[in-house]
């Protein structure tokens, strides 16, 4: 199917070319054609809503092997709402803001599916990633509860067992950690006072599926939930509003 006989000369219109009202089948055709002209160059598709962010990732998957799919949905609630956004959605984002194009070493473009309430929405500077940040590598000399202690410093929650990103588990000598901005949870291993493995494994079957030598921790910039940052909230808050009823 060719959709841009019309426009042979595109390459020569400009540098950012921009398409508006194109139905949801033609899409996937549109991408591919624009991908194939500007086969060196990023490609921003600008979709209606969260769920045709995850259909067009996971089709797009399939097709653009040679392309670097990075997902930026919006918060699936208003800003100042009493709930959070999920941490799936802020693990998808924190990936995105925290993607560093200059260190991928084949230098694939980029496909990046977004909304238009994600890109109207305000988010930090990106100078913020590093804050409260932790490196943990194999034989570092750390205890495991000054490792929980850290943890949740930085405002990751402690449960039982670890499902999402955001979260960690103490189990005797292991610590399982989902690392904002991760794929899948890694767990410390723990010999003495020494980390002795860093394990990237599956959250339901608990089968370890890689080994790592390292692995690094940041706080959430978007919802944060560290200590000192949660104080310096209430403050604002009571001094602009005034103390709650």
């Amino acid at each position: 199917m060719k959709i841009l006989n019309s426009l042979s000369n595109i390459k020569e219109l400009s540098r950012i070319r921009s398409f508006s009202n194109v139905s949801k089948g033609i899409k996937p055709f549109l991408i591919k054609e624009l991908r194939n002209l500007h086969n060196k160059k990023n490609i921003l598709l600008m979709l209606n809503n969260n769920i045709e962010i995850e259909y067009y990732a996971d089709l797009f998957r399939d097709y653009f092997k040679d392309n670097y799919i990075v997902k930026f949905p919006s918060w699936d609630c208003m800003p100042y709402e009493e709930i959070s956004p999920s941490q799936n959605i802020i693990n998808e984002r924190f990936k995105a803001l925290n993607f560093n194009y200059k260190e991928k070493s084949n230098n694939l473009p980029i496909l990046l599916l977004t909304n238009f309430d994600a890109l109207m929405q305000k988010v930090p500077n990106k100078k913020f990633l590093n804050h409260n940040s932790l490196s943990l590598n194999i034989n570092n000399k750390l205890e495991a509860e000054s490792l929980s202690l850290r943890l949740y410093e930085m405002g990751y929650e402690k449960v039982s067992v670890v499902l999402e990103p955001y979260e960690y588990a103490v189990r005797g000598g292991l610590i399982d950690i989902w690392p904002i901005g991760s794929d899948h949870p890694v767990r410390v291993d723990f010999f003495g006072n020494n980390i002795e493995s860093l394990r990237i494994f599956n959250p339901i079957s608990q089968i370890t599926l890689d080994n790592i030598k390292s692995i690094f921790l940041c706080s959430s910039i978007e919802a944060p939930r560290n200590k000192s940052l949660n104080n310096i909230f209430l403050e604002n808050y009571r001094n602009l509003f005034g103390p709650s009823s």
